[in-house]
């Protein structure tokens, strides 16, 4: 019985091990964008916290073509990759709100949140 509870405990730690040791940790391109700025000697370690803290870029995301967009104080531009390079390169699927060709949609700039960890939207009129 003791022989048992070991071999179990052995293979549910195994498993548990397993599981943890496969996961992706997620990085702007497993994510689907890019941080670019002109200035070569600007850190981006801030756009980029905050844009992988994003929960949801499909929105914004163009089904055949990249899309760019500003932040706020104008130094740098995150690049979307298009839905279909996302399918390519990462397996994502392609979600029922990526803009399609033709559709209408609003331009924005988007703003690092008080706290570093996000961004926020905002539309431009």
């Amino acid at each position: 019985m003791k022989k048992m509870k070991l071999l179990l405990f052995a293979f549910f730690l195994l498993a548990f091990g397993q599981v943890f040791s496969q996961e992706e940790i997620p990085t702007p391109h497993l994510l689907g964008f890019k941080i670019e700025s002109k200035d070569p000697n600007l850190d981006l370690s801030k756009y980029e916290k905050a844009a992988m803290g994003y929960y949801y870029f499909d929105q914004f995301r163009f089904l055949d073509k990249r899309r760019v967009l500003s932040f706020e104080d104008g130094k740098v531009t995150i690049s979307l990759y298009s839905a279909n390079e996302m399918l390519k390169n990462t397996q994502k699927l392609i979600s029922p709100f990526t803009i399609k060709e033709g559709s209408s949609y609003k331009n924005y700039i988007l703003a690092i949140t008080l706290d570093g960890g996000s961004l926020k939207p905002m539309p431009v009129e």
